[in-house]
């Protein structure tokens, strides 16, 4: 149930956002305790850092970098520490292939 929470206030936060970027945002969620950065660098100050399990909306994403934001705030995280909750996979996907493996899928709940 607290997940659940989480993910509707980061969804609130997201849909609060009235860009281009907003529109194409995707859901993710923290692998494990990641640093947000300020840029798109590991040698960037760190402005926050999330937890495993914490939801954030994905604005885009680079070949290993993707800009986060949530209710707390926006930065950027490491391609590998997200995952899609729909799509689980090693690596994050904002869109996801239109017929992705099934074994590749987290059940729900």
């Amino acid at each position: 149930m607290k997940s659940l929470t989480r993910l509707i206030a980061a969804v609130a936060a997201g849909a609060l956002v009235l860009s281009a970027t907003a529109v194409e945002a995707a859901p993710g969620i923290v692998r494990t305790t990641a640093a947000v950065y300020a840029k798109a660098s590991t040698t960037s100050k760190i402005v926050a850092t999330l937890h495993k399990g914490d939801y954030v909306i994905v604005k885009s994403c680079t070949l290993h970098w993707c800009k986060v934001h949530n209710v707390k705030l926006d930065g950027y995280v490491q391609r590998t520490q997200l995952y899609h909750p729909r799509y689980g996979s090693r690596t994050f996907y904002q869109f996801p292939p239109a017929n992705p493996d099934p074994s590749r899928i987290h059940p729900a709940g």
